[in-house]
This record gives C-alpha cells, sequence and structure tokens, in this order.
C-alpha cells in the first residue's frame, strides 16, 4: 500500500471503503470518523485517487503521452541519497460501476 508506514503511523485501524452517502461510490481511505483527506490531499508526497474523464479515444492518447512524458520528466530528479517513491497508473476504457 502507498505509503503504508505513514498511513499506520497516524491510525493503525484504517482501511478502504465505500461510504453509504456517496450516490456514485467513491472510495475512501482512512478510518470512517478520520478519513485521510489531509494525508493524501495535503502537502505530504502521498496521492491516492482513482478519477474518471469523458473523452474521446485522440484526447486518450494524448493523455498517455502527456502522462509518459511527466513520469520521463521525473526520471531526471532521481538521486541515488533520495527517498523511494512508488507511482502506479492505468488508464482503461470504460468505468467503475
Amino acid at each position: 500500500m502507498v505509503g503504508e508506514a505513514q498511513l499506520r503511523a497516524q491510525q493503525p485501524r484504517w482501511g478502504l471503503w465505500l461510504p453509504d452517502e456517496e450516490a456514485y461510490g467513491r472510495l475512501q481511505l482512512g478510518a470512517e470518523q478520520e478519513p485521510a483527506t489531509e494525508l493524501l490531499e495535503g502537502e505530504l508526497p502521498l496521492l491516492f485517487t482513482i478519477a474518471s474523464s469523458r473523452v474521446s479515444i485522440s484526447q486518450a492518447g494524448e493523455l498517455k503521452r502527456r502522462t509518459l512524458r511527466v513520469l520521463e520528466d521525473g526520471a531526471a530528479w532521481e538521486r541515488p541519497a533520495g527517498s523511494e517513491y512508488t507511482l502506479s497508473l492505468m488508464l482503461v476504457q470504460g468505468g467503475i460501476a
């Protein structure tokens, strides 16, 4: 899990859930009374998101190319003494129902 040590340090009982009040099922991370919003959307370099967009096939191709360029740019920042981060991306056609 991304940033597992940081998450467990904040709250050892965190997990994933779909809140009842969400009509379209927005996946949440954290404890039910204390979502991890600040940890994952704040200034720390941690990110957990699932997003969707309605775009044309050509726009999806452009999104893929731009994303790959960002990853290539980031590879140039590599430093032997730097902290290790893992990034996983998946672009698929279709939605989450």
